[in-house]
């Protein structure tokens, strides 16, 4: 996943001004990238200086599969009519970054040259007002580009975007309806689909029951194994326990769900608490280490928002991680909380 620095501009500086503009831009995004606070890969992308080009840079962002939002800046003043069709055409998360290239002004050497170059101050505020005045949804950063929090706020909005960008797409199954007589949960999947941008079908109970049951002795014994590695199993449960098998059926049920949602290709699942208690609670406790959605008691609303946490919770390279390979949002299957505790059973 990437985020794209857009910076803006216009021909009238001149071509020797417009390089030093590029590389000023290229240092932001270079700083941005290696930030362990900005947990993807920030792509500069070249200077902004004509209405085409804003307008096809915003089409190409919303064509990119890997592209989760832009950044914009403007170094110097970049005429804010040219950035209207563009913006207004613009599918993904925004942020504006009111920034400058220089930290201090050199009060002692200052003169028209720098003052002609270093205008963020006034294209940011011309790049503000027609965002406004178009009315677009943004999130605005005002700071220091190497300022720690600054790079935080930016990081918080990638895992926003990233969450949404998740979503786009997205295939989520129901297993029964609502909870009867429940009010809250009551919704409108067309309208959650215009929304959010998932889609929520149901799938009759009798489906999961066959995948369920596809499940082996050796696939249940190998989870089994598994369960009491991560968790502190009640004593009822362990293998001589009196409730064994309720812990045999869970480890069936897991195995068959996640097979089944596998097989869909589908990042979530709600059900409803009028299905078993083995299905309703358990697994989406257990499955929920593997990063799937789930929003119990059929709430189409509600379904995308714990894929959307979890996927939210974007690891950088302080955990190890390589960032370079696009792949800035794992899928942990693991049952461990992030800070490494045990659950329990």
């Amino acid at each position: 996943s990437e985020v794209w620095l857009v910076t803006g501009s216009q021909n009238l500086y001149g071509a020797e001004t417009l390089k030093k503009v590029a590389a000023n831009s290229a240092q932001v995004g270079r700083a941005l990238d290696g930030a362990p606070a900005i947990p993807v890969q920030v792509l500069v992308k070249p200077v902004v200086k004509t209405p085409a080009e804003a307008t096809a840079l915003c089409q190409a962002a919303n064509e990119s599969t890997h592209c989760i939002g832009l950044i914009t800046w403007c170094h110097t003043f970049s005429p804010s009519k040219m950035w209207i069709n563009g913006l207004k055409s613009l599918r993904k998360p925004l942020l504006h970054l009111h920034t400058q290239h220089n930290r201090d002004i050199p009060w002692s050497s200052i003169d028209m040259d720098f003052m002609n170059l270093n205008q963020a101050a006034h294209g940011d505020r011309e790049h503000g007002f027609i965002m406004s005045r178009l009315r677009l949804d943004r999130k605005v950063v005002v700071g220091y580009w190497q300022d720690a929090a600054v790079q935080r706020r930016i990081g918080a909005w990638c895992r926003a975007a990233a969450a949404w960008h998740d979503w786009q797409g997205a295939k989520f199954c129901r297993f029964g309806d609502n909870m009867r007589e429940v009010a809250v949960t009551e919704g409108d999947k067309v309208a959650a689909q215009v929304q959010f941008g998932y889609s929520v079908n149901g799938y009759a109970v009798g489906d999961l029951v066959k995948s369920v049951n596809a499940a082996t002795d050796r696939e249940i014994e190998r989870l089994l194994v598994e369960y009491e590695r991560c968790y502190t199993v009640a004593p009822k449960l362990r293998k001589t326990g009196s409730r064994r098998q309720s812990l045999r059926d869970a480890a069936r049920i897991e195995l068959g769900l996640r097979a089944f949602l596998t097989a869909g290709d589908f990042k979530g699942f709600t059900d409803t608490f009028d299905l078993t208690a083995q299905c309703s609670a358990v697994k989406p406790h257990v499955l929920g280490g593997a990063a799937s959605g789930h929003a119990p008691p059929g709430g189409a609303r509600y379904i995308g928002a714990g894929r959307r946490y979890r996927r939210a919770r974007v690891r950088g390279n302080r955990d190890g991680l390589d960032r370079r390979k696009r792949n800035a949002l794992p899928r942990p299957d693991t049952r461990r909380s992030p800070q490494g505790a045990e659950g329990a059973l």
